[in-house]
């Protein structure tokens, strides 16, 4: 051995116990997913047959690392960078033995030791054997209880739930809301492939996107997304909100899809119609604005014909807004009888004060108020022709 050796690596190398270095391997989604060997001493070469700098990972050589929860342990204690230790059994793999594990991260690199507890006195062997073996029994309990209370949860949900796995996206679980939405049982669904127990949904596009999350990973989210079930014997059109997400098996590979989905089809038509009555509302809105204007239009040509019949009549008419009688029109032959006179936008007492008090005005309310017209010959009205010229004695044919 050089006498220049690092005496960090001659320590490495003379502990009895079995000593790894590890590098993490990430997917490329950041998930630390394997470890691979950096090096290996001589003792846990001897206590794992492997060479120095084994070219596997350590779950290509130790799989059963993940339900044992040995992976799980490297893995925290790597990311968390606190120390941990591990007394498991370990009979699979080609190893049959009882290890105490403990890990520490160094800079970049995972450190392990693991010791074979066969090589201890028994009495220490038993007593780790029997901690671990409660320890294990208290998560497997744990984990059934978390168990019973998800299926409960599961099955209650009111939202449609089914688990899909493997390529063909066999129906794993289904809950009772998917087996009511989709028309089936759940013995009908169970173990089937989606396109299988679903025929009806075949080449709509969802194997496309379910095979997509499969190979991504990336969720994907639906909003009302067009479907067809066959429900009570008949085909339906339904909508659906759903979410695909990845599923990942116990060794952290991705083999299965899960949907949430919640069926919005009464929402949609309700949308639909709403946006049919609007539209219908729209043309009806647009039919009776066409209408007024059209009428409007009519009204204001025969306004327009009757002014030009009144100007060019041979007797004076004018027309006024009441009650308070401003002219409103005044053709020629009316305003030839006042020369000079401004009258038209003006009050009647204001353009001709002389009248306010005489009985014309009496007249022009009664027509007003009953709407029963007035015609006289030969009336006298008492009246100015020009500004501040003298009052005169005019008589004249009336019709109000």
């Amino acid at each position: 051995m050089s006498l220049t050796a690092n005496p960090l690596d001659v320590f490495f190398d003379l502990v009895p116990t079995g000593a790894a270095l590890y590098a993490p391997i990430f997917e490329a989604g950041g998930e630390l997913v394997d470890f691979r060997f950096v090096r290996l001493n001589p003792a846990g070469q001897r206590l794992l047959g492997l060479p120095a700098q084994p070219p596997r990972t350590l779950r290509e050589y130790y799989p059963t690392s993940v339900p044992t929860g040995v992976f799980d342990q490297h893995r925290t204690a790597y990311l968390t960078g606190q120390a941990s230790t591990y007394d498991v059994p370990y009979a699979a793999d080609g190893l049959a033995t009882h290890f105490r594990l403990v890990a520490q991260r160094s800079g970049e690199l995972l450190v392990v030791s693991f010791t074979d507890l066969g090589d201890l006195p028994r009495p220490a062997v038993e007593q780790s054997l029997r901690a671990s073996q409660a320890h294990e029994q208290a998560a497997r309990a744990e984990a059934e209880a978390k168990r019973g209370e998800f299926e409960r949860i599961f099955e209650q949900a009111p939202l449609a739930i089914a688990v899909y796995r493997g390529p063909t996206h066999t129906i794993e679980l289904a809950n009772a809301t998917v087996a009511r939405l989709w028309g089936c049982t759940g013995a009908q669904l169970i173990g089937k492939g989606l396109f299988e127990a679903l025929p009806e949904v075949a080449g709509l596009g969802y194997e496309e996107l379910l095979d997509g999350v499969l190979a991504t990973g990336e969720p994907y989210v639906a909003h009302a997304i067009e479907a067809q079930h066959e429900r009570n014997g008949r085909r339906e059109t339904v909508y659906w909100d759903f979410v695909y997400v990845p599923v990942h098996a116990a060794d952290g590979r991705r083999n299965g899809v899960m949907m949430v989905a919640n069926e919005v089809t009464a929402q949609v038509l309700a949308r639909r119609q709403g946006q049919l009555l609007t539209q219908e509302l729209e043309a009806r809105v647009q039919e009776r604005t066409g209408q007024l204007e059209a009428a409007r239009a009519a009204t204001e040509r025969q306004r327009r014909q009757w002014y030009e019949l009144f100007r060019r009549a041979p007797a004076g008419i004018c027309v006024f807004d009441g009650p308070e009688w401003v002219y409103e029109f005044v053709n020629p032959g009316y305003q030839a009888l006042f020369p000079g006179r401004a009258l038209l936008g003006k009050r009647l007492v204001d353009a001709l004060p002389e009248v306010a008090y005489q009985p014309l005005m009496d007249i022009l309310h009664r027509v007003y108020d009953t709407g029963e017209p007035f015609e006289a010959s030969e009336v006298l009205v008492p009246l100015a022709r020009t500004e501040g010229g003298p009052i005169e004695d005019i008589y004249f044919d009336l019709t109000y």
